[in-house]
């Protein structure tokens, strides 16, 4: 005797081979999946996070859910691609408006800082959360880690093309950049420490450009 497991997958397949419903209805249904995705998982945990409780939450049933999204891990990534797109775009509106390229990685680096403080308790994350869904969500955040480099890259090539960095592998240096972003993010971000966050970005900003600025011929 075939389980109800089973007859809920026939269900799910049979959904998955149609395309989800077109417009603006469709975007609003995903849209609201995602939301309750974030509360649930932001609550949970990616691990203990269920298709079932983020059905419930967004007033939907499963096999909607499944039109919309494989499995628990497009969610996931889906949502994580949606917030990052948010962050970008802060991050953007903040460096644009700068000068010069040190001003333009500070502003960087404290968007990206506050973007992502103010995204954990939109969805009242704990620390406990984030960590123990690591892997998840480094699967889910591989692509924006990719867009963070070619903005930092692309800021460092404007300050050598300006005459402010000398002539070094600006890729390399973006990748060392953003590397020590995430490697902060653990304790700055995710163990809550105090800190005076200004200063610190201040003090990154002059350990990552020293050694780098163009300097004068004495002569």
């Amino acid at each position: 005797m075939r389980s109800d497991w089973t007859k809920y997958d026939d269900v799910t397949k049979n959904v998955r081979s149609y395309s989800p419903p077109a417009g603006s209805r469709g975007a609003q249904t995903r849209a609201r999946i995602l939301r309750a995705a974030g509360k649930i998982i932001g609550r949970s945990g990616y691990r203990k996070a269920t298709i079932t409780a983020i059905a419930e939450a967004a007033g939907v049933g499963k096999a909607t859910v499944y039109l919309y999204f494989k499995d628990k891990q497009e969610i996931l990534t889906r949502l994580v691609q949606k917030e990052a797109e948010v962050i970008l775009d802060s991050i953007r509106r903040a460096v644009e408006p700068e000068t010069t390229v040190s001003a333009r990685l500070r502003a960087f680096i404290l968007t990206r800082y506050r973007s992502v403080h103010s995204l954990l308790r939109l969805y009242n994350t704990t620390s406990q959360v984030l960590l123990e869904d690591m892997p998840s969500i480094a699967k889910a955040t591989a692509d924006y880690g990719e867009k963070e480099i070619a903005m930092v890259q692309a800021m460092l090539l404007r300050g050598q093309h300006e005459g402010e960095l000398g002539d070094f592998d600006a890729h390399l240096a973006a990748t060392v950049v953003t590397g020590t972003l995430r490697s902060l993010d653990q304790p700055w971000i995710f163990q809550h420490l105090p800190l005076d966050l200004e200063q610190r970005v201040d003090d990154l900003v002059f350990l990552f450009l020293n050694g780098l600025i163009a300097r004068k011929d004495p002569s």
